[in-house]
């Protein structure tokens, strides 16, 4: 089994309405960052969400 550190603090989850419908998970090993997942619910997408931020 392989254990990747989760970065919280780098990672973020998009709420709306307090659901969530958006998630980036960043990961971390030695010096370098990873966004290792990413998605958005298909009714939530193109609309510009990341850009919120």
């Amino acid at each position: 089994m392989t254990v990747i550190p989760v970065s919280a603090k780098d990672s973020f989850v998009w709420l709306i309405n307090d659901n969530p419908v958006a998630i980036a998970i960043v990961t971390h090993r030695m010096d370098k960052a990873r966004l290792t997942e990413f998605g958005v619910l298909p009714e939530y997408r193109s609309q510009g969400l990341a850009k919120q931020c």
